[in-house]
């Protein structure tokens, strides 16, 4: 009754939740991006570098890029990236926290989640409609 759509954006301070996947007239359900089955288009914000991000069921997630050699490094940001159909580009999504450059079949990144995954008190929902 909120108006909430599947499809919808949840951010929190700091970052990318998740998105709506199912709506009741008094709930919804939302899939977050630090759930193992969910996998988002993501960019080194420095860089450039694409890949993209699967949960971890933890406040980290792993980046695998689509570069055989990316340029990446610790610290660097990381957004939702053009190629992302469910988020529009540029949300943050966390920061490269270690990087596995001869990770087999693509080099990979842990990413630390910036939005506060463990202890959530409150989202905000934004709409995503192309």
């Amino acid at each position: 009754e909120a108006g909430i759509k599947k499809g919808f954006v949840v951010m929190a301070p700091g970052g990318v939740v998740g998105r709506v996947v199912s709506v009741t007239p008094h709930t919804s359900r939302a899939l977050l991006i630090s759930d193992p089955t969910s996998k988002v288009g993501a960019v080194i914000s420095r860089s450039r570098s694409m890949g993209f991000l699967g949960g971890q069921g933890t406040n980290r997630a792993i980046m695998q890029f689509f570069d055989k050699v990316p340029n990446v490094r610790p610290g660097d940001a990381v957004a939702t990236s053009t190629v992302s159909q469910l988020f529009p580009a540029g949300l943050p999504l966390g920061r490269v926290e270690s990087v596995i450059l001869d990770k087999s079949p693509a080099p990979e990144a842990i990413i630390e989640l910036t939005a506060p995954m463990s202890y959530l008190e409150w989202v905000i929902i934004h709409p995503n409609e192309p």
